[in-house]
């Protein structure tokens, strides 16, 4: 029931499966660092979040608190989901690990993930009217689903492939959760 335990259980477990990862080389920083490093960035803002959530209820005629935390909430999941254009990380991470591991993360991860933000959203219903999240969304899913489909078109490699095929439901489903459809 509480949405900063909830982002750090979520990390973890995005954390543990990047022990499944193997470096390409020992000379460059590879997919699963890059990774890390997104998790620690995209938990951090969503803790930052729910602080402005939390700081809501006491100051109600700030509006900056409502635009921050609507930033940081689309942030925050746009870095982990591989929402179009912060999605720089999953052809990388796909070349390291395993496809087993990149089918866990796309459907389990990216489940787990909008889940969390569709609960976020449903608890904190003065984000949902008061800022441009839904906006946010719908774009966002409008630029998922049809890249993600020409990244699919052109990739050979069994692991990639599924990375980016990963990205059209995630598109439509962030579509529909723009467009406020209880569908989505």
């Amino acid at each position: 029931d509480s949405f900063p335990l909830a982002v750090f259980c979520w990390a973890i477990g995005l954390i543990v499966l990047m022990l499944s990862a193997q470096p390409q080389s020992e000379s460059r920083v590879g997919g699963a660092a890059q990774f890390l490093l997104l998790i620690v960035i995209a938990s951090a803002s969503l803790l930052l979040a729910n602080r402005f959530f939390d700081l809501y209820p006491l100051t109600p005629e700030n509006l900056d608190l409502i635009r921050n935390a609507a930033i940081f909430l689309a942030l925050g999941f746009g870095l982990l989901l591989a929402v179009a254009p912060l999605n720089i990380w999953l052809g990388p991470l796909a070349d390291e690990a395993s496809s087993l591991g990149i089918a866990f993360l796309v459907s389990v991860g990216q489940s787990v993930g909008v889940w969390l933000l569709l609960q976020q959203m449903n608890d904190v219903t003065w984000l949902v009217t008061r800022s441009p999240l839904l906006n946010v969304l719908l774009f966002g899913g409008l630029l998922t689903a049809p890249l993600g489909a020409l990244l699919a078109l052109s990739e050979r490699r069994d692991a990639r492939l599924l990375a980016y095929l990963s990205l059209i439901p995630l598109g439509h489903a962030l579509i529909g959760l723009g467009l406020g459809a209880r569908l989505a």
